[in-house]
């Protein structure tokens, strides 16, 4: 979306790959599994592929945070692992089918799959990095990642130094005590995405020496700009979606929200014109209007005007304590 200009990704397509759910919803895989398959030279030979990787655990806990609280990923992961979806991080980090999600993803593996990531896995992926020209890029310097596929794919991406950041994670579960264990068993059950993601850095940066000097490209905005993509799904969702992992069952909320639907909906639905896109401003309209129609009158929440997601947070984890 950096590259493109658009809010919203494409679908899937030859010139842009990512995972496709087929029609019966019970698998996910991604349409680049062709380009690492070891046979690509001749077929991609004179096209340049970009690439942008993110740091691997922080991927993953952005996964958690994004496909957990959507129903058909639920879903998915309970079809392909007979198991609920995972309620913290910790147990979803733990699971196989979590492991190497780079990797399997270049590689075409079904998302939640039980296939693992081998050695000649790995050397496939290599192989095609070797044999085709791609263009590195790192999530973690969207800037210089721009100004290496400008120079590298000889385009002009804008004509401005300062563009739109799109798609910040709205969801990120409490890092607690634990966290120093999620990492030991991250790096443990990741090896080929944590060393994968290393070689692409030293190959992004061999690029990025190359660049030529005189511009600099920064990114504007945070997290509340992520607000409306998130309340405009297929259907309009409630923003007490957003928090609903950090329950020990997500799944009341999104019971306790469907029952309710007739109700909530009309009030999201009236306040988001009104605010053109400034989900901060829509969030705190909301939760002005909300807190004392979902909360008893002993309650007492005060709303942060300046970080109205701590709030949301807050209401939600109150709300749903009393329910249970």
């Amino acid at each position: 979306m950096a590259l493109s200009g658009a809010e919203k990704p494409p679908v899937a397509n030859f010139l842009y790959r990512h995972v496709i759910m087929n029609d019966t919803q019970t698998d996910m895989l991604s349409n680049c599994g062709d380009i690492f398959n070891g046979t690509a030279a001749q077929t991609y030979f004179g096209n340049k592929i970009i690439l942008m990787i993110r740091d691997p655990l922080d991927r993953l806990e952005s996964e958690f945070g994004f496909l957990g609280n959507r129903d058909v990923f639920r879903n998915l992961w309970k079809h392909n692992t007979g198991l609920q979806f995972p309620s913290t991080f910790q147990e979803f980090v733990s699971h196989p089918a979590t492991a190497n999600s780079i990797c399997k993803f270049l590689l075409g593996f079904s998302l939640y799959g039980d296939s693992q990531i081998h050695d000649s896995d790995y050397e496939l992926i290599i192989k095609s990095l070797d044999e085709l020209d791609f263009v590195y890029g790192l999530t973690s310097d969207m800037g210089l990642t721009v100004q290496n596929v400008e120079n590298r794919c000889s385009i002009s991406i804008s004509n401005n130094n300062e563009l739109p950041r799109y798609r910040t994670s709205l969801y990120k579960p409490k890092r607690g005590d634990d966290w120093d264990s999620i990492e030991t068993t991250f790096n443990k059950l990741n090896q080929y995405d944590i060393k994968l993601v290393n070689q692409l850095a030293i190959r992004f940066q061999k690029q990025i020496d190359e660049l030529p000097a005189g511009r600099t490209i920064k990114f504007n905005g945070d997290i509340y700009d992520s607000v409306y993509l998130f309340l405009n799904g297929e259907e309009l969702r409630s923003p007490l979606e957003i928090y609903a992992n950090d329950l020990d069952n997500p799944e009341q909320v999104y019971a306790w929200i469907k029952e309710r639907k007739n109700k909530l909906n009309p009030v999201l639905a009236q306040l988001m014109p009104q605010f053109n896109g400034d989900g901060k401003a829509l969030l705190n309209a909301w939760l002005e209007q909300s807190i004392p129609t979902l909360l008893s009158k002993s309650t007492q929440l005060n709303l942060n005007e300046n970080d109205p997601l701590e709030t949301l947070r807050e209401l939600t984890s109150e709300l749903f304590s009393s329910l249970a």
